[in-house]
Order: C-alpha cells, then structure tokens, then sequence
C-alpha cells in the first residue's frame, strides 16, 4: 500500500439552514465547481498525489489566489468560513517517502491574508 494525500477547500456555514444566494455567489465569485456536503460546499477533491503538499496546495487554491478580499466579503456577507482541508493517508509499512507537510511562504501569506483556516487530518495504517 502506499501514501494517498487529499486537499480540497470547504465553505462551512454557522447556522443549520445554509445561506440564501451563498451558492450562486461561489460559482460567481471563483467560477468553479461547488459540491454540496453536509457542512456547506467543498470543491473538487485534489487526488493528484505530490511528496510536497505545496504543489497540491498550490492547484487546489488556484482560483482563489488574488481573489483574498473576495474570500473575506463571502465570510463576511453569509457568515461562513473558507477551511483548506489536507488529509494525508500513510501507510506504515510503506517503503515511498512520507509526503512533506509543512506549508511554504506563499501558501501561509495566502491564508494569512484570506483569512481562510486550515485543517490537516492524518491517518495511518498499518
């Protein structure tokens, strides 16, 4: 078996009953897919595994990068939240390298300026 990594981003929304117009205002705002999940929407699932998590990073935050004050007026307006997720699945056994998880400048200022959270799940099999 070998490591597997997943990143994507989440719009989570505070209240039960998710926001009018929130998203129509997503697809116009960054102009790509919008799955919905059971916390608000997510986009497209990054499966493209990469040792360096920035150059995954990098692919799933590309239509969001420039795009920081746009972030800020969504959380704003509907009270939701921009999450980058990076879920990492390593196989203790495996022999491949293990990927590299810390974030580079340019993601950090990213999110930094973006206000967006980040959530790293990790899960190891044996």
């Amino acid at each position: 078996m070998t490591h597997t990594l997943k990143t994507y981003l989440r719009v989570r929304h505070a209240d039960v009953v998710e926001p009018k117009g929130l998203r129509d205002d997503l697809v116009l705002a960054f102009g790509n897919v919008w799955f919905k999940d059971p916390y608000g929407y997510r986009t497209q699932y990054n499966l493209d595994y990469d040792v360096d998590v920035n150059n995954m990073l990098r692919v799933t935050l590309a239509p969001f990068f420039g795009k920081e004050e746009e972030i800020k007026r969504v959380c704003d307006l509907y009270r939701v939240s921009f999450v980058l997720e990076i879920i990492p699945e390593l196989c203790a056994s495996s022999e491949d390298p293990t990927p590299i998880l810390s974030l580079d400048n340019d993601i950090i200022k990213f999110l930094y300026l973006s206000g967006v959270e980040h959530d790293l799940d990790l899960y190891i099999y044996r």
